[in-house]
């Protein structure tokens, strides 16, 4: 709102030919640290939000190949290599694949990991249609030995692009067969659906190679032929297995990340309890600065009504205020939470580095909701206001 002598300036003047945004500037920054105070803290909630929910949604979020099977060991030490032939003559499967891991250095981070995936380059468009690989990458893919391809949002967050030449830094005493502490791979292209995989793909038999030791398979994967039932396949996969030199533990991915759902649920809980919170915290906080800037300024906006400006103008103008101070904390408050990300701050992925659409939408819903609570009590204020004992208060 404006002061008492900007008001009298307008004297004379149509009060509907002032520009809102003059309006709302002006009673924004007549406190400026007050509201420095609270935009700060409406930032902060957001910055929450933005962190919390975006992992929460990218967690919960299906995946387009939750019918693969996921095949574990009941024991340490993985499965040996003939197995995934074995699968793949199992009634019921379409494709299978093993899979073999190395760890790296993140060239963003120091201290973060980017893992190596080891894979059958022929199999896995086949068992993970999900991620989408594109005909050509595929073949080319599997024609070159040390080709690899990434996860495409990752690729641009690590700064590579097809056709790269990458020489991957191994943790501190990996090594490999010659001894080096390096990795040269070749990234051939991209991929767009997301998957299981936050790491750079290659071949399964190149990581063997340069990694001797690496003789058995970590895990296994298997894509249920149409019809079949997954879980009656995964049950016929463990008793095909029983008998043999490793057991098997078979698993739809869905059952798992149903499984460590409910697991979750807590920390859900702690989160949502996090979230509510601080939100609340927020409207307080917005709502007592605005009430308080409201009362400071009750002669001028009886000035205001003397000028012309009708009850409901001086209300709508009032909201707007809170909106523009709540939307403005929020952009701030998404863009700190984004870069968090962007850091992988919580352990984040570097997938998780975009705030997602979901979170945007939210927190816009949020802003706008949070505002209009806040606005509640110093409009009921204003609804009250007498013209004439206020300006004799002048």
């Amino acid at each position: 709102m404006i002061g008492l002598d900007t008001a009298r300036k307008f004297k004379g003047r149509s009060a509907y030919t002032m520009s809102f945004g003059t309006l709302i500037f002006a009673g924004l920054t007549r406190n400026p640290l007050r509201y420095l105070f609270t935009f700060a803290a409406i930032a902060a909630a957001f910055c929450l939000f933005g962190v919390l929910e975006t992992l929460r949604y990218q967690r919960d979020t299906p995946l387009e190949d939750e019918r693969v099977i996921a095949i574990q060991g009941d024991a340490p030490g993985g499965f040996p290599l003939d197995y995934e032939a074995t699968l793949r003559g199992i009634q019921g499967v379409a494709s299978a694949t093993g899979l073999v891991v190395a760890p790296s250095v993140n060239p963003k981070s120091s201290t973060g990991r980017l893992m190596l995936f080891g894979l059958d380059a022929a199999q896995t468009p086949a068992t993970f249609p999900g991620m989408r690989i594109p005909q050509d990458i595929a073949k080319r893919w599997a024609e070159t030995r040390i080709g690899g391809i990434l996860y495409a949002p990752i690729a641009q967050e690590l700064g590579w692009k097809p056709g790269d030449h990458l020489t991957i830094q191994l943790l501190p005493g990996f090594l490999t067969a010659s001894g080096a502490n390096q990795l040269e791979v070749d990234l051939i292209g991209v991929y767009p659906g997301r998957s299981i995989f936050d790491g750079l793909l290659v071949h399964g038999e190149y990581l063997r190679e340069a990694f001797p030791f690496m003789q058995r398979f970590a895990n296994l994967f298997v894509r249920p032929a149409p019809g079949s039932d997954a879980r009656e396949l995964a049950g016929r996969i463990d008793e095909h297995f029983s008998s043999g030199p490793a057991k098997t533990v078979s698993a739809q991915i869905f059952d798992s990340r149903e499984a460590a759902a409910r697991d979750a649920a807590t920390i859900r809980f702690v989160i949502r309890g996090a979230l509510v919170i601080a939100f609340f915290t927020m409207v307080l906080i917005v709502a007592n600065a605005i009430t308080q800037s409201v009362r400071e300024r009750m002669g001028e906006m009886a000035v205001m009504q003397a000028l012309g400006f009708q009850q409901r103008t001086i209300l709508l103008l009032v909201f707007a205020e809170v909106v523009a101070l709540v939307a403005a904390g929020a952009i701030v408050g998404l863009l700190l939470a984004n870069a968090g990300l962007r850091s992988q701050l919580a352990a984040a992925q570097p997938n998780a580095g975009i705030l997602p659409l979901h979170t945007i939408s939210w927190a816009a819903v949020y802003a706008m909701l949070f505002a209009a609570i806040a606005a509640l009590l110093p409009g009921w204020e204003l609804s009250r206001l007498r013209v004439a004992d206020a300006l004799r208060r002048l």
